[in-house]
């Protein structure tokens, strides 16, 4: 199977971006990324466990803003 981009998550201000993307039959990926550089990307064998994630890696990242 080819991988498949279904969605954008969530982007931010400061240009990051989560895109979620199905690689297998039961298999999505998160990759978070700010132009070039890549900051996460993981692996899920669940779809609720992958957007539950892309929420957690948000609010860290907003977080982290606010900090910085």
């Amino acid at each position: 199977m080819e991988p498949i981009a279904l969605a954008k998550c969530w982007s931010l201000d400061d240009g990051a971006v989560c895109l979620l993307t199905k690689i297998s039959e039961h298999t999505w990926e998160l990759r978070v990324s700010r132009g070039p550089r890549l900051l996460r990307v993981e692996v899920f064998g669940d779809l609720h466990a992958a957007v539950t994630a892309a929420a957690a890696w948000r609010a860290q990242l907003v977080a982290d803003a606010r900090i910085a």
